[in-house]
Order: C-alpha cells, then sequence, then structure tokens
C-alpha cells in the first residue's frame, strides 16, 4: 500500500473509531435512566469482566503483531502475515476488543440508554472488520488471507482462545 494511502486509512480509521465512542457515549446527555438493584449489579458485574477481557484481548493481539507481524521497528502496521498465537483461533482480536470496550463501559455504567447505544458500537465494528478491514486484508496478502479466512472465524469469544495463545 502506498505511503499516503496508509496515512489517509489510518486517519480514516482513528476517526472513524473516535466517532462510533462520540456517539455511543453521548447517548448518555440525553437520558440517564439508571438500571437498579440486581440489575444494575449484574450490569456492572458483567461490564468489568467485559472490561478486562476486552484490554486482554487488545493487549495480546497487540504484543502478538509486535512480535510476529512487524519486520520495522516503530512500525504501526503490520507488514508480514501472522496465523499464529491469539491469530489462530480469530482473525480480528484486537478488533473485537476495541469493540467490546464501549459496551463493557456502558454495562459498568448502569445507563440503559448507553447500553442500548453500545449494540450500535458492535454493529459498527462488525461492520468495519468486513467492509474495510478484510478487503484490505485480502488485497495485501491475497490467496494466503483467503484461506485463512476459510478456517479461522473472524471473532470468538472463547476464553480458551485468549488463554491458550502459544500456537
Amino acid at each position: 500500500m502506498h505511503t499516503d494511502k496508509k496515512i489517509k486509512s489510518m486517519w480514516f480509521k482513528a476517526l472513524f473509531w473516535l466517532t462510533v465512542y462520540i456517539a455511543i457515549f453521548s447517548t448518555g446527555l440525553i437520558s440517564d435512566i439508571k438500571l437498579n438493584g440486581f440489575m444494575a449489579f449484574f450490569s456492572i458485574l458483567i461490564g468489568s469482566f467485559l472490561f478486562i477481557y476486552s484490554l486482554a484481548l487488545t493487549m495480546i493481539a497487540g504484543r502478538t503483531l509486535k512480535k510476529f507481524a512487524h519486520t520495522k521497528e516503530g512500525e504501526f502496521i503490520p507488514d508480514r502475515f501472522i496465523d499464529r498465537g491469539i491469530y489462530g483461533c480469530m482473525r480480528h482480536p484486537m478488533h473485537l476488543g476495541i469493540g467490546l470496550l464501549p459496551l463493557a463501559i456502558a454495562l459498568m455504567s448502569a445507563n440503559s440508554v448507553i447500553i442500548l447505544a453500545s449494540g450500535w458500537g458492535l454493529a459498527a465494528t462488525f461492520g468495519f472488520v468486513l467492509l474495510i478491514e478484510e478487503p484490505e486484508a485480502i488485497e495485501k496478502y491475497q490467496d494466503q488471507y483467503i484461506d485463512y479466512m476459510k478456517k479461522t472465524p473472524a471473532f470468538s469469544i472463547s476464553l480458551q482462545c485468549v488463554m491458550n495463545t502459544k500456537r
């Protein structure tokens, strides 16, 4: 990918995620309908678990990319195809982590409007991966990535996938 195109793509992606997060959390300004009692406790508990899980996904994916997918020091975009570690059980662990983070924060807020809006954040994550990331990966890695798509799901919420990253 040409350098100018890489920079434009990175800016587009950064603005996309910023817009998604702002759209989700600005709904809390519209209405502050809080869950209460057991529902609030359950929401905060699940949100806390998802928060830790999303950070773990993002950190493990980042470390795996740094170790196996970057040949140049300080390079942000992977320059080598990777299908090991956490990428052996899902194609987009970092995006899943980024996508689950707003849901986790929404659940921890126990604000029902933000929780509902965070569903759109997950939908945006899946759309972003399928419409932007996957075509870029196919263009870059061609048949190797198409074969990878056939045997590896885009996302997996399996704890075993996160815990067993020694592939």
